[in-house]
């Protein structure tokens, strides 16, 4: 199976060339490096050109900036390899990487992603992808937990090359990371790495909003009490009513994508999505959508139930 690594930068000088030096040390090396470079203003393109490594490097530069989703979409169409490791410049990966995701590629595995170091922890943990749920992903029970908090950075990835024909081009609107894993857990089989195989620079990790289906529904009340408390506020209504918005767009994207066929209640998700996050700033003009959605249940399948129909009742 030949290996591309896909790498897209942008303004990276600070952290480029330890990730390239992680991807010389790899015990199975790729065919190729391919990096598409963003209109850096720094010294990112110098620095990729001038690397020396045992495989042949293409380095282009896009004519403008189009933001990293649409340039890792385009990255993914430079590739020649039969399956693409997805890379960030400000990971380094563990020598044995690249060798650990193939071994974990079956005939028709279509996704492999890996644990990571993060800030003395690990990526799942700070996630919240703890044993259960890493054990009902073993049983095939990913995708809820990723529709409700796509926790996979594209950068702990492998994806088969068929893959990119769903995934490219990739809407300028939504996140790489969760456009890839979304698309890759409904449209294939995947496989996973309980094992750290880099040390990575993501940041933005938070606990998920939502549990694994295995869980007790106690365990699921509490966390979605949880989540909704802390969105019952005046001052973030507005926020969280966009990215209310946003989220039922980037749904809409993936059933788009996949032709216009409803798949794991997504367009279910995406029309709650939608009505919380355009309901009308009258708050008496509220209450007749509200008591609707409620009867509907979709309040208590993809938000906090009655306690997140008080919030838009009152915020």
């Amino acid at each position: 199976m030949r290996i591309s690594v896909a790498l897209c930068t942008s303004d990276d000088a600070s952290t480029l060339p330890a990730f390239l030096e992680s991807l010389r040390a790899q015990t199975h090396r790729p065919d190729e490096l391919v990096i598409r470079d963003d209109r850096s203003v720094d010294d990112s393109v110098s620095i990729a050109r001038a690397f020396e490594a045992p495989f042949p490097v293409r380095v282009e530069v896009n004519e403008r900036r189009l933001g990293p989703g649409v340039n890792h979409g385009i990255v993914l169409g430079d590739c020649t390899g039969d399956a693409i490791a997805i890379a960030s410049s400000s990971d380094v990966w563990m020598p044995q990487r690249i060798e650990r995701l193939v071994v974990a590629f079956a005939s028709d595995t279509g996704y492999v992603f890996s644990n990571a170091t993060l800030d003395g922890t690990t990526l799942w943990d700070a996630a919240g992808f703890n044993a259960e749920r890493r054990e009902a992903a073993r049983r095939g029970e990913l995708l809820p937990l990723v529709i409700a908090h796509p926790f996979i950075p594209a950068s702990t990835t492998m994806i088969r090359t068929d893959l990119r024909g769903t995934v490219s081009p990739v809407p300028e609107h939504v996140s790489f990371d969760a456009w890839l894993a979304t698309l890759a857990l409904l449209t294939g089989p995947y496989a996973m790495v309980d094992e750290p195989l880099m040390r990575t620079g993501v940041s933005d990790i938070a606990p998920p909003a939502a549990v694994m289906p295995d869980e007790s529904s106690v365990e699921r009340r509490r966390t979605s009490v949880r989540a909704a408390r802390r969105k019952l506020s005046v001052r973030d209504a507005d926020l969280h009513r966009q990215g209310r918005r946003a989220q039922a767009a980037f749904f809409q994207s993936v059933i788009e994508r996949l032709g216009g066929t409803p798949v794991a209640g997504l367009a279910d998700r995406a029309a709650h999505l939608r009505l919380r996050g355009t309901l009308p700033d009258r708050r008496t003009k509220r209450i007749a959508l509200v008591l609707r959605e409620l009867r509907t249940g979709r309040y208590a399948r993809y938000s906090s139930g009655a306690l997140s129909a008080l919030q838009d009742l009152v915020y």
